[in-house]
């Protein structure tokens, strides 16, 4: 595997590289991507689809996880004479053999079923599996894309190590999480023949440029020597470490059922249908937990993700909407709408929404950032110019606060609240003289608005002289 050419050249198949909005100058991806649909973005599937082109007649891909199947797809693309094992352990969360069905279809579907050895079991077994046949060939680009544990993770490293190149790629998802950073650098201090050569980390999981992270390993049998002391000790977690070894030494452990394992993620037992299993059967049950708990969000977010997982965006985005309706302070709402409009490819709105989730979170410069790319396509209603307006003071930068208003007010001069607040910040920031005439030319603009008014008269003197 030659992995310099592929650090070299990668960045110059992408538009705005190492950047939020990168994305692949190519337009291969985003119809594999929308017809299978899958957790991923067009920028992996570019960065798999090259690493697999920089591989030698004599090298495999190897991946583990990636159900649909949209990822090895991408890295197979146009690399005909590549072959492949796919190992994904389907028949653990689908004991009917639904998924691995509807992967043997795609594969066949795209033309892959001869270049592809699917291997419907653990890794653990596969590879146990794999040194006992002491096949010739080695492993060139291997594609970790299996359960984000620290265990896992680690465990799938160490077992594949015998079988890479003598120069090979290691590329790791989900490394925006602890236990997939954790296990990346404990691997990486156990063997100095590994080195961190990227990290695509994302502003949150699910983003649009390397989803929920990337880390790019290169391996070369040659090196014994990667990093120091002081640089491997930085990359400690302390709080995670020690979580592990206080684990009880006993080894009598109650065995965890789904509803465990929802309690101790992010998501609840039924998302991981979304995520290794059924998304039908997942929407079915998200729009029954809806009707008994209409006034939970959590809900609305996950059936999100089902829906996103089948392609049905605008069903996807109808759910949102009623979330919401229901609570529109969620940043996790604004999040998804953003996803699906940037799915949909309409970038403008997905600024929006992003802006919206970073004001809910109160983060205010990176929701002016969003902000102002929505605005430079679109004109906003009057009530963003009043949340703009509030992102700039939060910041201090009071001056932009006030174009904000002045902007909103020009499109809608008749808008009494941004009359009125845009008179309440003159006054804050000092402006009482300007604040009064502002009100009074507002009261013009709108006599029978009686909160304008009492601003107005706020402003002039109790006492008259005679």
């Amino acid at each position: 595997m030659d992995y310099r050419h592929f650090l070299e050249q990668l960045p110059y198949l992408y538009d705005n590289w190492k950047q939020n909005t990168v994305t692949p100058k190519s337009l291969d991806f985003a119809p594999i991507l929308e017809q299978v649909g899958g957790l991923t973005t067009v920028n992996i599937m570019q960065l798999l689809n090259f690493a697999v082109g920089c591989l030698p007649e004599s090298e495999v891909y190897c991946q583990i996880g990636g159900f649909p199947g949209t990822t090895i797809l991408a890295a197979l693309h146009q690399h005909p004479q590549t072959l492949a094992y796919l190992v994904d352990d389907l028949t653990a969360i689908d004991p009917t053999g639904e998924k691995s069905g509807v992967l043997d279809q795609t594969l066949s579907k795209f033309g892959l079923e001869n270049q592809v050895v699917f291997c419907n079991q653990p890794f653990e077994q596969f590879f146990t599996e794999y040194r006992a046949l002491e096949l010739p060939e080695k492993i060139g680009v291997f594609f970790y894309d299996g359960a984000a544990d620290y265990r896992s993770i680690l465990l799938a490293l160490l077992l594949v190590k015998p079988f890479l190149a003598d120069k090979a790629l290691i590329i790791i998802d989900d490394t925006n999480w602890t236990p997939a950073q954790q296990a990346t650098w404990d691997f990486i201090q156990a063997h100095p023949q590994s080195h961190l050569a990227l990290d695509l980390p994302t502003l949150q999981d699910g983003d649009p440029s390397f989803w929920n992270g990337l880390r790019v390993l290169t391996w070369d049998s040659n090196h014994s020597y990667n990093y120091n002391w002081q640089i491997l000790q930085q990359f400690h977690n302390p709080e995670f470490i020690n979580a592990i070894t206080s684990l009880p030494l006993t080894t009598e452990f109650t065995r965890l059922t789904l509803q465990d394992i929802g309690s101790l993620t992010d998501y609840d037992p039924l998302s991981l249908y979304n995520y290794y299993g059924n998304p039908a059967k997942a929407e079915i049950e998200y729009k029954e937990k809806i009707a008994d708990e209409e006034q939970n969000i959590s809900h609305y977010l996950d059936l999100s993700n089902v829906l996103m997982m089948q392609n049905k965006l605008d069903e996807a985005i109808a759910i949102l909407e009623k979330a919401a309706a229901i609570n529109y302070t969620h940043p996790d709402v604004h999040n998804n709408l953003a996803i699906l409009h940037q799915r949909k490819g309409n970038q403008g709105m997905a600024d929006l929404y992003y802006g919206h989730k970073h004001f809910y979170r109160q983060e205010h410069q990176l929701a002016i950032d969003f902000y102002q790319k929505f605005l430079q396509v679109y004109n906003g209603n009057e009530m963003l110019y009043k949340t703009l307006a509030d992102c700039y003071n939060a910041v201090g930068q009071y001056p932009a606060a006030l174009q904000a208003y002045n902007t909103g007010l020009e499109l809608y001069p008749h808008a009494t609240q941004l009359h009125f607040w845009r008179i309440w910040a003159l006054r804050d920031y000092g402006y009482l003289e300007e604040s009064r005439v502002v009100a009074d030319r507002a009261v013009e603009l709108n006599p029978q608005a009686g909160q304008l008014i009492y601003q107005a008269n706020l402003f002039y003197p109790l006492f008259m002289n005679p």
